[in-house]
């Protein structure tokens, strides 16, 4: 029924014509729509869903006819008489080169790709991202077994509530959970996470996107000291100025989860842009701009969101 409800809800709201609408009003506030996204592939058994390549290709469609697809070197650029909207895609997974690359070529549009070097070197994902692999690709009883002495963490909740429960950890306990449970999910028959992208793919991807850092290892920072922030930032240039070739520009906080105090230290080493999460609406002058989560499971849910998820103008 939750289901039924929810699809015939976003039938109405993400109409073309209420959309349109709205989006007509964000243009007239000259705010700026940043869409967070993260994976686009088919369904590949993980319970962290990506978004569908046609799902991905319906909504630029949508957002080519409606908005003005920008970057974020062109924020100031506002007063089209269509909202500006920029692409953001947080991790750095394989299938952003394999899927989301080709779609946005026939498009003509680029996007920001946010990645984590420890992820970039060990070729896995976050923690909270394996575990959401490994819940939907292995039965919830092995799933428990694996988990069984990792406090904190109930099997039994639901996939967006199992990753929460280990990302919003501070990063020691998070590798300690780790260093537990890793070898035990690789070493599941059948089992594979979710590929990321190499050195060599992101310095390709860096030539036409903006690549920014997502942290050195998906750390929530509101879990960490700002003194962990300030190591972390330090560590993310000089990791991409000895590997990718360029200083990063961009800091997107992983989760969205930062204080006041750690967009100052950001600003302080010369970071141009932070990049957070808070379903709001950017201003384009801002150095600290919000993003709308971003996922559809069909292409009225997809235009809903496009004009932001929860906020109001």
């Amino acid at each position: 029924m939750k289901t039924i409800l929810k699809k015939i809800a976003f039938g109405v709201l993400g109409s073309e014509v209420m959309v349109s609408r709205r989006l007509k009003k964000v243009a007239q506030s000259e705010k700026v729509i940043i869409l967070n996204l993260h994976r686009v592939a088919p369904a590949d058994g993980s319970s962290y869903k990506p978004l569908s390549p046609d799902l991905f290709r319906q909504t630029l469609e949508f957002l080519t006819t409606h908005c003005h697809i920008t970057d974020l070197d062109n924020l100031t650029a506002v007063g089209h008489e269509k909202p500006a909207v920029v692409l953001s895609f947080d991790d750095g997974y394989w299938d952003f080169i394999e899927y989301a690359v080709p779609i946005m070529e026939d498009f003509g549009v680029r996007a920001n790709m946010n990645v984590i070097p420890t992820s970039i070197e060990t070729g896995e994902p976050p923690l909270n991202v394996m575990a959401q692999d490994f819940l939907g690709k292995v039965s919830r009883e092995a799933f428990a077994a694996v988990f069984a002495d990792i406090q904190g963490v109930n099997p039994l909740d639901t996939s967006t509530k199992i990753s929460a429960q280990l990302k919003f950890r501070p990063m020691d306990e998070q590798i300690e959970i780790r260093d537990k449970v890793r070898d035990r999910m690789l070493g599941t028959k059948g089992f594979a996470p979710t590929r990321m992208m190499s050195r060599s793919d992101v310095i390709e991807i860096a030539r036409y996107h903006d690549v920014g850092a997502h942290s050195m290892q998906h750390a929530s920072m509101t879990s960490e000291s700002d003194a962990f922030l300030r190591d972390d930032a330090q560590s993310c240039i000089a990791y991409f100025e000895e590997n990718l070739g360029f200083k990063p520009q961009i800091y997107a906080f992983p989760n969205g989860a930062a204080r006041e105090s750690q967009l100052d230290i950001l600003r302080s080493l010369g970071f141009r842009t932070t990049l957070l999460v808070g379903n709001d609406f950017a201003t384009a002058r801002s150095t600290e701009l919000p993003r709308f989560t971003f996922s559809a499971s069909t292409a009225a849910e997809g235009r809903f969101r496009c004009a932001g998820e929860r906020a109001v103008i």
